[in-house]
Parts: structure tokens; C-alpha cells; sequence
């Protein structure tokens, strides 16, 4: 459907971006979206209704790469989309899907929320997003999001930290040179790393270390998931607490610095 990836704790390299997102777009070419956190604390999103490709190519994009090697984020967030909701030409239904000043969802899959929120766009990841920043990420996926999935999600009272789930669908982090971390839907891009990889269904990641939770699911799961209409899974959180600490950093899109695309190219 579509593909998610990340590049944590890592030098930010042009060249080693473009090939990842070419190699992600494998999964989706009606959009292609980035995140990444500054070294204020402050994350800040690119999208385009565009290919991976055409994505690159852009000046708006060349620009943004030399700008990122030069300030090197902690943490930078990639998504090329498959439209399978919403218009493939609406900049809201691309991601990251976002709520200013709460939080973001980068999203692989295909969901049901039981309960319809207002949105700006479209989409089921929208839907999924608004039903965990009112019920908080445990309720939601436990009560209101019945389907498959896998998900990186940031809410800005603990934006440093980043958390990886997953139900039904791959996601797979791996470690890299340095001590740094990649993590991808898309196992095409994970194979360098298949000594290292990490495959659970919760985890999370923040300035210091790899937090992980959650057992692995198999094939049958899934197998008998689809004959029985996606029943819910037991919950893989555990004790995990979503308090976090209280932060007065503002999540904004990067308007200030580069606009959003506007239609498709």
C-alpha cells in the first residue's frame, strides 16, 4: 500500500536519502512526505502530491537536503503513499498526517475507526491519528482501530521520542554504523541489515536508546485475521506509561522555511 521509513541517530546523507526513498517508493508514488526534528526540539514536515523521483529532482527538495547535512536531525521520517483513500492530488491526505501543536502519523496500511472525527483530509491515517490524540495511542489502538498497520507516530509532549507499532503488517529497525538506527515497512531496504533487525509490534525509540515491547506475530495470525474479519489483538503495551513529560516545544510544519507542493506534478 504504501511505505514508511526512518534514519535516527545518524549523518544525514543526501545520497544515501535518495536511494532509500526511490527504493520506498517501491510501495507508493502518489505521494512522497518527510519529518524531521531540529536541534531545538521542534519537528517540521515536507510533502509533495509527487513521486519519490520527481520528489528529489525538485530545487525546493536540493535545497532542503543541503540545509539538513548542514544542521544534521536527530531523527528524520520518510512516507511515499499509495492512494487507497482520499484524493491522490490533495496535499492533506499525504503524509505525515498531522495536527498542529499535537502530533503526526506517518501510516502503511489500511484501517477502520469506529468513531468519524472532523478532518481536513481524507484518509484513514487521519482518522487513526485523530482517534489517538483524543484517546491516547493505547485506547485508540486497542478500542477504536480495527485493521492492519504499521506506524510511526510522534505526539509533541515528548517530542523526542518516536514509537513504532505495528499489527498485522511488517516493520522492521535495524541498527547502523555509528549507533544509529534505520527502521522501514519496506524489507527491500532492510536487507543490508538483516543480522541486526529487530521485528516486534511496539517500539520505542528516544534520545538515548531503543525501548522495545511486544512479541513477534506470525503468518497465521494474519491468515486467520483475514478469515475472521480482523478480530482485535491482545495488547502489546505492557506497563508502558503515556504520561511522558510536560514541554512547552510547539510542533509546526517547516512553512517558514519551505512551502508545501501544491496539485501533482
Amino acid at each position: 500500500m504504501c511505505g514508511i521509513a526512518g534514519l535516527i541517530h545518524t549523518r544525514f546523507d543526501s545520497e544515501r536519502v535518495k536511494n532509500l526513498l526511490i527504493a520506498l517508493s517501491t510501495r507508493g508514488l502518489d505521494a512522497t512526505g518527510m519529518a524531521w526534528i531540529d536541534n531545538n526540539g521542534l519537528w517540521h514536515s515536507y510533502k509533495g502530491c509527487l513521486s519519490a523521483e520527481k520528489f528529489i529532482a525538485n530545487e525546493r527538495t536540493i535545497c532542503l537536503f543541503r540545509e539538513l547535512e548542514t544542521t544534521n536531525p536527530y531523527a528524520v521520517l520518510f512516507h511515499c503513499r499509495n492512494a487507497t483513500h482520499g484524493s491522490a492530488s490533495d496535499i492533506n491526505n499525504a503524509h505525515p498526517i498531522l495536527v498542529r501543536g499535537r502530533g503526526f502519523i506517518l501510516h502503511n496500511g489500511i484501517v477502520y475507526v469506529k468513531k468519524v472525527y472532523s478532518s481536513k483530509g481524507q484518509t484513514d491515517s487521519e482518522q487513526m491519528l485523530r482517534s489517538i490524540l483524543k484517546n491516547g495511542l493505547r485506547k485508540a489502538l486497542e478500542e477504536e482501530v480495527f485493521g492492519w498497520y504499521a506506524i510511526a507516530y510522534v505526539n509533541v509532549k515528548n517530542s523526542k521520542e518516536i514509537i513504532l507499532t505495528r499489527r498485522l503488517a511488517p516493520l522492521f529497525l535495524a541498527k547502523i554504523e555509528s549507533g544509529g538506527l534505520i527502521f522501514s515497512s519496506t524489507i527491500r531496504i532492510m536487507k543490508a541489515y538483516k543480522q541486526d533487525i529487530i521485528y516486534k509490534d511496539l517500539i520505542l525509540i528516544n534520545e538515548n536508546n531503543v525501548l522495545s515491547i511486544g512479541t513477534e506475530r506470525g503468518n497465521f495470525e494474519y491468515q486467520k485475521s483475514i478469515k475472521e474479519g480482523y478480530p482485535r489483538i491482545p495488547s502489546v503495551f505492557g506497563k508502558m506509561s503515556e504520561e511522558g513529560l510536560s514541554s512547552s516545544r510547539i510542533f509546526r510544519d517547516s512553512n517558514n522555511f519551505l512551502s508545501y507542493y501544491g496539485g501533482r506534478a
